[in-house]
């Protein structure tokens, strides 16, 4: 690892252990979530409302094991999320954005924008954000992911072959 290199990841590892305590943290205050719980239901609207419980561990870079516990934890103490099963796919479970989800989303979503933009975009001017993307997306495609534009909770990102 060169010396740029070691300066650079630090950077990252730093910037993202302080920007995820700091949008968990008002997001908790301010809307009464986690920004995992956050997360996963922006992943959930932005793909429609519903999704396979194996697409959504990926789409979120979760474990699967840690995904049904979060989508038991939103279904059960919530309401927000429920679990189902589709006639044309049995072996699979599908987790549901429910009417309740959508707005706990809708009162998450301006906080969690407000914070990103706290912690982060305001910072920095917008030529600068956008060769950071740039080079962020170049990152991820040389290690065979794939992403679509936008946050993480905006959409899936599915390791490639």
């Amino acid at each position: 690892m060169t010396n740029a290199q070691e300066q650079a990841w630090g950077a990252v590892y730093r910037f993202t252990a302080m920007a995820n305590t700091r949008l968990d943290a008002a997001l908790r205050t301010e809307s009464g979530m986690s920004l995992a719980e956050h997360e996963l239901l922006a992943t959930l609207d932005a793909h429609g409302g519903t999704a396979r419980m194996g697409e959504l561990a990926k789409a979120m870079v979760f474990s699967k094991s840690g995904t049904t516990r979060l989508v038991a934890k939103l279904e059960e103490h919530n309401g927000w999320v429920v679990r189902t099963l589709r006639p044309t796919d049995r072996r699979a479970t599908w987790a549901e954005l429910t009417p309740r989800g959508h707005q706990a989303l809708a009162t998450s979503r301006p906080v969690y924008q407000a914070a990103v933009a706290a912690v982060f975009g305001d910072h920095l001017p917008d030529t600068d954000l956008v060769r950071m993307a740039g080079g962020l997306e170049h990152v991820i495609g040389a290690n065979g992911w794939s992403a679509d534009p936008g946050t993480c909770s905006d959409s899936f990102a599915t390791p490639g072959p």
